[in-house]
């Protein structure tokens, strides 16, 4: 009996490893990572998964259609799930959108509100640079001439007036004393004319009547020979006539001296206007500027608050991005394989489909093609 060979190793057929499906794959991944299904239910769809799946939309048994279809349940309920998340960040998003945007506007608002503060400080100053400035400048000029007119012109008159004082005090006072001898002795007699000769002379009196006054105006009135009474007679006579000429020529003064005292009233009214608007228009300024100051603080404030705000904002938008990627990678990625694999048929059913059908060759009637030919 002829022995029989040992197979050889080599005859063995070798197992190929299963080709690998990245779409399965992706769905089984996405199945154990679903969220809110019960670990059995989700265990038991990852195992069901692998088998359904795998098997063309042809050729799949009831059970396998069935577990395919609360598979696409669950992804249903996840793609609900991450909507209705993505809902929920976008509605937080809004609400800080719409408060950023409310806080530009105040950012806006604020800095419109500053440029109309510093061109009011900027007309308020040129007000006062262009106007109330030089108005009060010039009526100050003016005053300073008006006074400085009424002293010039007034100088001399102010010196006749203090001039027809002295002689009317000298007339009611030392004059009469020693006119009507009402003196105590000769020293109090000679200590009045002393005062008087240097008036008299002063005033433009003759020198030989001034010369002889001093011998003439110590002695008693019944004691004066006619020469002293001619001397004391003329002397009253001088004072008189200058006393007339002074008040004389400060009656005819005196109109333009009012004048130049109405003059002086009217500039004084005139700078105190002046100056009061100057003052007034100070304060207007004053109080612009610190408008101003407090319009720029809100601006400051203003794109604080904004600021701040910033990383709320890139975290909500973030947040969103997030949630929205999730739920695109999902529908996209996911979803999409789960649909290419619960739709794929067998290639028999493909190529059963795409086989076409035979159509008879129409022959010329010339025989020119002909079978065989």
């Amino acid at each position: 009996m002829p022995q029989r060979k040992r197979a050889s190793a080599a005859a063995v057929p070798v197992a190929k490893a299963p080709k690998r499906d990245d779409k399965l794959d992706e769905v089984v991944d996405a199945l154990e990572k679903l969220e809110g299904l019960p670990e059995e239910v989700r265990q038991m769809l990852v195992v069901i998964s692998r088998f359904a799946l795998s098997t063309p939309f042809d050729e799949r048994t009831a059970v396998e259609a069935s577990s395919i279809t609360l598979i696409g349940d669950a992804f249903q309920k996840e793609v609900a799930r991450l909507e209705e998340e993505l809902a929920v960040e976008q509605k937080k998003i809004s609400g800080v959108e719409a408060e950023a945007e409310a806080k530009k506007k105040t950012i806006e608002s604020s800095e419109v509100l500053l440029t109309e503060k510093k061109a009011n400080v900027a007309g308020k100053r040129q007000d006062i640079s262009e106007k109330t400035l030089p108005t009060r400048e010039a009526c100050l000029r003016d005053l300073t001439k008006a006074e400085a007119t009424q002293t010039e012109a007034d100088a001399s008159l102010v010196t006749m007036e203090a001039e027809k004082v002295k002689l009317e005090e000298m007339v009611s006072g030392g004059f009469a004393v020693l006119k009507n001898g009402t003196w105590e002795d000769v020293c109090d007699a000679k200590s009045h004319a002393e005062l008087l000769v240097p008036m008299v002379k002063g005033i433009g009196l003759d020198d030989s009547l001034a010369a002889a006054l001093p011998s003439a105006s110590v002695k008693k009135p019944g004691e004066r020979g006619g020469f002293d009474n001619i001397i004391m007679s003329e002397t009253e006579k001088f004072f008189a006539k200058r006393i007339e000429t002074i008040e004389t020529e400060l009656a005819s003064a005196a109109p333009a001296k009012i004048e130049r005292a109405a003059a002086v009233d009217a500039a004084k009214a005139a700078h105190e206007i002046a100056k009061k608007q100057f003052q007034d228009k100070a304060v207007e300024l004053a109080a612009a500027v610190e408008e101003e100051s407090e319009a720029a603080a809100a601006v400051t404030q203003a794109l604080d608050a904004s600021k701040k705000f910033e990383p709320e904002l890139r975290s909500s938008t973030k947040a969103r991005n997030a949630a929205k990627l999730k739920l695109d990678i999902f529908t996209d990625i996911t979803v999409d394989a789960y649909e290419t694999l619960r739709t794929r048929v067998s290639k028999k059913a493909v190529e059963e489909v795409c086989v076409p059908k035979i159509v008879e060759e129409t022959v010329p009637e010339d025989g020119f093609l002909q079978a065989g030919a």
